[in-house]
């Protein structure tokens, strides 16, 4: 393991020619302890004999590395992981076997956590573990896999297991069994077939995922149009008929959300609040005629799936607009829907923060024909227009990539920007502020231009 990005980490220390049959590893976002070597993954426990990756975040960490510290554990990292390996080697030295051990260290761990376990005494044998952060098994010929996206899995399969909250999977090259973990219970799940492609997860010749999502939008919004249309008529009957509709989101699908709620007002009269999905159980209340949607692009994030919840609880209806199948939000939502922008492997949001605003603008024209507010020649000829929309996005791309370029240049060396809206012009500049920070690490804030 190292520090420092892959691609150079890949050529020092050549991961891809590695001798074995069975291996994990994780790109670690730092949140515990600064991004160096002894903080990366895999972490060990004493013996060297426990290995475990792990994405999410141990809470009680400090605790219990105090509890393991004075039972004689040694630690070499600074990150909340490292407790993970030192607890299930603690249950190994008491006699407990393997899948017992990592669930009873698991059982111990408060917060979010997907983790892989490999124990040198076992060596075909891999275990995974999900908990407020995704998890999928992929299922290959006499092989298996563990990883947190679909992406990760396409070079090797397209045969997918998503598992669910408190599940245990533990492959080996010829099985694969699951479990409930506070109840035991075995699990039997076919595997679903990723209509994604290896290639879809590449990077195309650009060079890097960023750019090729850019220039893949078009496409994105024209195969989410395309498969929307029965689908977005048993959307608005859902939504139809609610006392209060929300729309939840984070980040740039919050900012999907803000546009779809103005234009639900501008083409259907209708209104709609747009909520952070993290606010939405402090600040908004609801019975059984309310509606949520929840739009997510991971189908994953934690604080909407808190929302989906809170409204479930007080006997709200709940849909849901994601871009991922089988994911945890599908699976608590009484309506599904998707954008199908395909895989987007880039940190920043592109292709599926359009395909999301593409989808409720059809939704905002069905439901404005719907309701009387629109006209049958006006909502024809703005569903025209909308079905044009990729087309011009095409054009779009290509006219302004070198003017995009010297307008980047012009701000270059500018310490703070700010970008100012009025109307639809308002959500854009809330994602174009949030672009500008996730890319660049320039201060940028979006104004109302009021």
């Amino acid at each position: 393991k190292e520090a420092g990005k892959l691609e150079e980490i890949e050529k020092k220390l050549k991961l891809s020619s590695l001798p074995g049959r069975v291996g994990i590893g994780h790109v670690r976002w730092a949140t515990h302890g600064s991004p160096c070597r002894r903080n990366a993954h895999p972490h060990l426990d004493d013996s060297g004999e426990v290995a475990v990756v792990h994405n999410g975040i141990i809470e009680n960490y400090l605790e219990l590395r105090r509890v393991l510290e004075r039972k004689g554990h040694r630690f070499v990292s600074e990150t909340d992981t490292e407790v993970i390996p030192h607890l299930i080697s603690h249950f190994l030295r008491r006699g407990e076997g393997l899948e017992r051990s990592v669930e009873r260290a698991v059982g111990e761990l408060r917060g979010s956590l997907a983790i892989a376990v490999l124990y040198e005494r076992e060596p075909e044998k891999l275990v995974g573990v999900r908990r407020s952060s995704p998890l999928l098994v992929g299922r290959g010929k006499g092989e298996g896999f563990l990883a947190s996206d679909i992406p990760a899995l396409l070079p090797f399969t397209r045969r997918v297991i998503p598992l669910h909250e408190e599940e245990m999977a533990v492959l080996t090259p010829s099985s694969l069994s699951l479990r409930h973990l506070p109840s035991g219970r075995e699990i039997r799940r076919r595997p679903t077939l990723v209509r994604w492609t290896a290639e879809m997860a590449e990077k195309g010749g650009h060079p890097h995922f960023t750019l090729k999502e850019i220039l893949e939008q078009p496409k994105a919004v024209e195969e989410t149009l395309r498969g929307a249309g029965k689908e977005v008529e048993r959307l608005s009957r859902f939504l139809l008929g609610a006392e209060r509709l929300y729309f939840v989101g984070c980040g740039t699908s919050y900012h999907a959300a803000v546009v779809g709620k103005y234009l639900l007002a501008k083409l259907a009269n209708l209104p709609a609040e747009a909520v952070v999905a993290s606010e939405f159980s402090e600040s908004c209340g609801g019975d059984g005629r309310t509606a949520l949607l929840a739009i997510t692009q991971s189908g994953e994030t934690a604080d909407v799936l808190r929302a989906v919840r809170t409204a479930r609880a007080f006997g709200g209806r709940v849909a849901c607009l994601t871009n991922v199948v089988g994911s945890s939000v599908t699976r608590e939502s009484q309506l599904v829907c998707y954008t199908r922008a395909g895989p987007e492997v880039s940190v920043v949001a592109t292709k599926t923060f359009t395909s999301q605003v593409a989808y409720l603008l059809l939704l905002s024209l069905t439901l404005g024909r719907e309701s009387g507010r629109l006209g049958r020649s006006e909502g024809k000829e703005l569903l025209s227009s909308l079905l044009r929309s990729p087309g011009l996005m095409e054009r779009t791309l290509r006219s302004t990539s070198s003017r995009s370029r010297e307008l980047a240049r012009g701000l270059l060396r500018e310490e703070h920007l700010y970008l100012v809206g009025r109307g639809l012009g308002y959500p854009l500049a809330l994602e174009g502020a949030l672009k500008v920070k996730e890319i660049s690490y320039l201060h940028a804030e979006a104004l109302a231009g009021g």
